[in-house]
């Protein structure tokens, strides 16, 4: 009598039946071995991931919007001017630019999400 441990079923077999089932599962096995290592690329990209950067690009950018628009930035008119430079600042390079270049790391890692999320804010900013 023989059991088999991963189907729990017991069965009666030749010694060669057992023989021919072990070089069947090798090979099946070393197949999945070679099918993981080929996918190997695209389970692990080779660039890192540019989300972080990405979304704290657009947090800062948005806090510092919301800074000048409730006015923690100063009372005085001068004080608005060089918070609103500041904020045009943040979003043409910090906001803008640089979700638009995660939003190409992205497509880079199989990400369409991330692409498509990642240079529409870019965009917007």
């Amino acid at each position: 009598v023989f059991c088999c441990k991963r189907t729990e079923i017991c069965s009666i077999t030749t010694d060669s039946n057992h023989t021919n089932n072990k070089k069947e599962s090798s090979y099946y096995s070393d197949r999945l071995a070679a099918e993981i290592h080929e996918l190997g690329p695209f389970i692990h990209p080779p660039c890192p991931n540019p989300a972080p950067l990405g979304l704290f690009a657009f947090g800062l950018t948005t806090a510092l919007l919301q800074v000048k628009h409730t006015g923690l930035g100063g009372d005085t008119e001068e004080d608005g001017k060089g918070t609103e430079n500041l904020v045009w600042g943040f979003a043409f390079f910090f906001g803008g630019l640089l979700q638009v270049i995660a939003g190409i790391v992205e497509i880079w890692r199989n990400n369409i999400f991330g692409f498509t999320a990642f240079t529409t804010y870019g965009g917007f900013w």
